[in-house]
């Protein structure tokens, strides 16, 4: 089993410290938590079955040419708080699939949607649950980190970040024009 962890960590682009063999060693530990600390979790080292399923596949935990140094910044904030629930996405500043259901997923915990029910997809359980959130110029917290990173990703926090989450909190008789 050893000799098939290191290679893997091979093709992951991480020096598992030797040749391939069959010796789990420090060095191998030591790949684990540069694994750990690529997919933004705490770099303790401790296998888990979401660990060696993001070591066993296709998934990058790099910035990779192309990506975006924001976008995996919030796959590994996902990673953090969400990996027990939705297993370990790729980091690699590509938006894709993955981070969109993270993101959904964290909004949904964010409205107060157990994690039982809380799934990734926007459906009725969580246009309802945004129905009771009431949120403010000026407001913080984990629900406006996530509005911010959704308006990012459409590519629209970056030029007009204040515009957008005003008309966002106005009621819409107070929204005149378009943005």
């Amino acid at each position: 089993m050893a000799q098939l962890i290191q290679g893997a960590f091979w093709c992951k682009g991480i020096n598992p410290g030797s040749e391939l063999n069959q010796d789990f060693s420090v060095e191998t530990v030591q790949a684990f938590k540069l694994l750990q600390q690529d997919a933004g979790l705490p770099a303790d080292g401790v296998v888990t079955v979401n660990l060696m399923a993001a070591l066993f596949d296709m998934s990058a935990f790099v910035l990779v040419s192309g990506g975006d140094k924001n976008v995996r910044q919030l796959q590994q904030w996902l990673n953090a708080e969400y990996s027990a629930y939705l297993g370990i996405m790729p980091c690699d500043g590509i938006y894709q699939r993955d981070t969109n259901i993270g993101l959904i997923y964290a909004l949904q915990r964010a409205v107060g949607i157990s994690a039982d029910v809380a799934n990734g997809n926007f459906g009725d359980a969580t246009n309802a649950a945004l129905k009771g959130v009431q949120l403010s110029v000026g407001s913080t917290g984990l629900l406006v980190k996530i509005v911010k990173y959704g308006l990012y990703l459409n590519s629209m926090y970056a030029v007009t970040s204040v515009k957008v989450l005003e008309a966002m909190l106005l009621p819409a008789s107070f929204v005149s024009g378009s943005l």
